[in-house]
């Protein structure tokens, strides 16, 4: 972006806003150093939920068609009992896979490089200011 540096008169005023900008810079590798955590937290989760969620699914199934051929009684019941308990552990894991799956990672992926972006313009603009502050100490 071309900034209004004509604007900028004295070398202190130079100082001043690469003083503030360079406060900027360390919040923003403080959020990016956040982001890449959180990142690994998601990727390390994510395989693990989908593999778990996978297998029970299959148990239930499994379970399902098993307690379809029972006749009414208690071993129905205990396999009834059992499916309920996996439809839970089914629920619980898809609530986790919506913080750890795909769209969690994407959405980190998305942050990172938002932030990436942010700091490669910063850098930018402490560049120009710089640039300026080098015209105006010359005689």
């Amino acid at each position: 972006m071309n900034y209004s540096l004509a604007a900028i008169t004295t070398v202190a005023d130079c100082d001043a806003i690469l003083d503030m900008a360079i406060l900027e810079q360390d919040e923003l590798s403080f959020r990016k150093t956040l982001q890449d955590r959180q990142y690994r937290l998601v990727t390390s989760g994510t395989s693990g939920v989908d593999a778990e969620l996978t297998g029970v699914i299959s148990q239930k199934t499994a379970l399902e068609a098993a307690a379809a051929n029972l006749p009414e009684g208690p071993a129905k019941q205990d396999l009834t009992d059992k499916i309920a308990d996996l439809q839970h552990k089914q629920f619980q894991l898809e609530k986790r896979r919506r913080r750890y799956g795909i769209p969690a990672l994407l959405q980190k992926e998305y942050d990172i490089t938002a932030i990436e972006k942010q700091i490669a313009e910063h850098v930018s603009y402490m560049d120009a200011v710089t640039q300026r502050k080098i015209e105006l100490a010359r005689p």
